[in-house]
């Protein structure tokens, strides 16, 4: 289906829905902590939808896969794995294998209803998984220093606001050096560093 729920409505409502149109439902990660587990706040949903993904090979010490699959056998619902893949290079860390009576969407969907699965699941090494929560810090910090970014370098040592940007700058370079030009003119860059070093000179006598 491409039917569109309406966003942060009651996760059950969203499982009434879903299922009411066919769907398979499956409460990925419900006891991590960090990552929205719907486990931690409605419980009642593990046992409204269709299946438990009790194996997330994201976790570090597996308590709250251990807990998923516990309240899963609890609740009498089939468990799945997922590998959480927001990269590449995580697909295939957690496996479901579905065996299903024929090779069709209808039979696929039944088979995990039925429970007529087996599951693998391999720990993400926490170095990747370290590198992949660390990307948005990077792009952020390559942003920062991008000379289209920030138009140029001031030049200390001399009074007034200088701002040396590259011989091969953009329009937009430009654009950014003169903002920044503005900002160190207005609040008296130069000023300040030449209090500042007056200051230390004062205090090493």
């Amino acid at each position: 289906t491409t039917q569109v729920f309406t966003p942060k409505q009651d996760v059950l409502t969203t499982i009434a829905e879903a299922k009411a149109l066919g769907a398979v439902t499956i409460v990925p990660h419900p006891f991590h902590r960090w990552r929205h587990g719907v486990g931690l706040r409605c419980k009642e949903a593990l046992l409204a939808a269709d299946a438990v993904e009790a194996l997330n090979s994201r976790y570090i010490i597996g308590t709250a896969n251990q807990k998923a699959a516990k309240m899963a056998k609890k609740y009498g619902r089939p468990v799945t794995a997922g590998s959480d893949a927001h990269n590449c290079t995580f697909v295939g860390f957690g496996v479901t294998e579905i065996e299903a009576e024929e090779r069709s969407v209808a039979a696929i969907l039944d088979a995990i209803r039925a429970g007529c699965v087996s599951c693998t699941c391999k720990k993400t090494p926490l170095r990747l998984l370290g590198a992949l929560l660390m990307k948005g810090a990077f792009r952020d910090l390559k942003k920062a220093l991008d000379p289209e970014v920030c138009g140029g370098a001031p030049l200390l040592g001399v009074p007034g606001a200088v701002i040396i940007g590259h011989g091969s700058s953009s329009h937009k370079a430009i654009f950014n050096a003169v903002k920044a030009g503005v900002a160190a003119a207005t609040n008296d860059v130069s000023g300040m560093i030449a209090k500042s070093i007056a200051e230390h000179a004062e205090d090493a006598k």
